[in-house]
């Protein structure tokens, strides 16, 4: 609350109440007139600074510099992606072939005793959900932050 109100003061913000409260607060209470010249004293030094405009080419110097740094990143997320997707493939090679039957128990629970037949659907949501995640990770792997390491615009 006080930072609010010194702030109006040395912005000249305040309104007549408050301007009233503000003089009856600096007259009675030290702690808050050492605040007030702390600030009034910072406000002064800042209000000394002038802002300069960035130099011409700039941010494409900066983009210059940070782009293989984005590149790397992109190539260390698709390879992780890729190795992901392979072993999702390989998993379900192995477990519609035959080769290798997964358990169906769960913390000690047979799922047969528990659902039924549902542990067949199961498995085939569990699948698609796993494709469907790998493909959306894949496609925003290769496009979308290539789109934005790349974008033209502000940058703040």
């Amino acid at each position: 609350m006080d930072d609010q109100l010194i702030s109006k003061y040395l912005d000249d913000t305040l309104t007549a109440i408050e301007k009233k409260e503000f003089d009856a607060r600096m007259s009675s209470d030290p702690t808050f007139r050492k605040e007030v010249d702390a600030m009034q004293a910072v406000h002064r030094m800042l209000s000394q600074f002038s802002v300069q405009p960035a130099p011409h080419g700039l941010e494409s110097r900066i983009l210059a510099q940070i782009s293989p740094r984005v590149n790397r990143m992109i190539n260390g997320i698709r390879w992780i992606l890729g190795v992901w997707a392979l072993f999702t493939v390989v998993l379900l090679v192995l477990r519609f072939t035959g080769w290798v039957n997964f358990s169906d128990t769960l913390m000690g629970l047979d799922s047969d005793q528990l659902t039924g037949q549902i542990n067949q659907y199961q498995t085939w949501f569990s699948v698609a959900i796993s494709m469907s995640a790998t493909l959306f990770f894949l496609y925003f792997s290769q496009s979308w932050i290539k789109k934005l390491a790349r974008r033209p615009g502000k940058r703040t």
